[in-house]
């Protein structure tokens, strides 16, 4: 009696650590699958881009794309208003902006003008897509032609709170004469050398956010930003100091 006794009870203690094993497996299958799966959700960049479509189309694609070439999961889409010839047209940049809140993971806006009453418009609806959660990293931008420098409150992006703005620095780690600046200002960032005075700086913090924005929501990338800055003792911190060699 005891020796049955004994064997039964030995099988339903089998039998319940077979079906605690089994539970967990699927528990863990769960989390391995669902965490995968976000991990390899496609990844949308829309980019606007104060470049022609023909420049847009040699210079800041490619460059974009062999900036992400790890990231199988990325795409950029170009979202850049223009007109009849190709020009960069600002009468269509606000429903361009408009649409990339419904198409896209984040916005790369790569374009800075002086706040008139012509871009009013566009400073509206840039307020209306930050305010909806969307994250939008922009270029801090250069005074055009013989314009005089400004501070960056007197910007279209810098009249947006909760934008990502990035500027970018020359070879001995300063701001170029010409940028707009304040401390509306995220960072700045030196590219790599054959690079520097082009413009690329913000392209270069869009490509690597790109590369990670899986690993957070929009709201705590921005989380992120503001701590990480307020961690470094450098003025500028670096990709590096964001995103990690």
């Amino acid at each position: 009696m005891k020796t049955f006794f004994g064997n039964w009870m030995t099988q339903v203690w089998i039998l319940l650590v077979a079906v605690f094993l089994g539970c967990c497996l699927g528990c863990f299958s769960t989390l391995w699958a669902s965490s995968n799966a976000f991990l390899t959700t496609p990844i949308s960049v829309a980019v606007i881009s104060a470049e022609s479509r023909a420049d847009y189309e040699t210079r800041i694609a490619p460059l974009m794309k062999e900036q992400m070439k790890t990231c199988s999961s990325c795409s950029i889409q170009n979202l850049t208003p223009y007109t009849k010839d190709g020009q960069f047209s600002l009468a269509t940049l606000p429903a361009q902006i408009e649409a990339a809140r419904s198409s896209s993971s984040f916005l790369f806006l790569n374009w800075n003008a002086k706040s008139t009453a012509e871009t009013k418009p566009v400073v509206e609806v840039l307020k209306k897509i930050v305010q909806s959660g969307m994250v939008v990293v922009a270029s801090a931008g250069v005074a055009r032609g013989s314009e005089p420098t400004l501070p960056l409150s007197r910007t279209v992006v810098g009249e947006v709170h909760g934008i990502v703005i990035i500027g970018e620095l020359g070879e001995k780690e300063r701001l170029f004469s010409q940028s707009y600046f304040g401390p509306e200002m995220l960072t700045a960032v030196k590219p790599p050398r054959e690079f520097i005075g082009q413009g690329f700086a913000p392209l270069f913090f869009a490509s690597k956010l790109a590369a990670q924005w899986n690993k957070k929501t929009g709201a705590d990338w921005l989380t992120h930003f503001q701590s990480t800055k307020a961690k470094v003792r450098r003025i500028w911190p670096g990709l590096d100091d964001f995103f990690g060699r």
